[in-house]
C-alpha cells in the first residue's frame, strides 16, 4: 500500500514538471546535468552516437538513451533505442561484440 502511495506521488510529480523530473533523473541516475545532456547530443549533431539515427526510434521514448558503463557508471554517449537494447545484450563484453561482428558477414546470407 505504501509503495503503491509513493509510485502515485511519483507520478504525479512526473506529469506536472517533466524537465524538472528529466533532469533529477539524469543527475541520479547518471551524474550529468540537462546541459551535460544537450551539449553531449550537440557534439552527436543530434544523433544516435552507433548508428547516426536523427531520433530515438521508439514510440515510448522522447529522448535518447543514455549509454554508460555499468561497472564503472561513466557516461559514453547518447543512443536510439533499438542501439541501446542491442547493445545492452552483449553485456558490456568486447569479445561478445567482435564475436557478433565476425558472425555476421561469415554466415553468408544464411543455410
Amino acid at each position: 500500500e505504501a509503495r503503491k502511495r509513493k509510485s502515485e506521488r511519483q507520478k504525479s510529480r512526473r506529469r506536472s514538471n517533466p524537465e524538472g523530473y528529466r533532469e533529477l533523473n539524469l543527475k541520479s541516475r547518471y551524474g550529468i546535468s540537462m546541459e551535460d545532456y544537450k551539449r553531449m547530443l550537440q557534439e552527436q549533431e543530434g544523433k544516435c552516437a552507433i548508428c547516426r539515427a536523427d531520433t530515438p526510434r521508439s514510440s515510448s521514448m522522447k529522448h535518447f538513451a543514455v549509454d554508460h558503463c555499468h561497472k564503472t557508471g561513466r557516461v559514453r554517449g547518447l543512443l536510439c533505442t533499438k542501439c541501446n537494447v542491442g547493445l545492452s545484450f552483449f553485456n558490456d563484453s568486447i569479445e561478445n561484440l567482435a564475436r557478433a561482428m565476425e558472425y555476421i558477414p561469415g554466415v553468408g546470407g544464411g543455410f
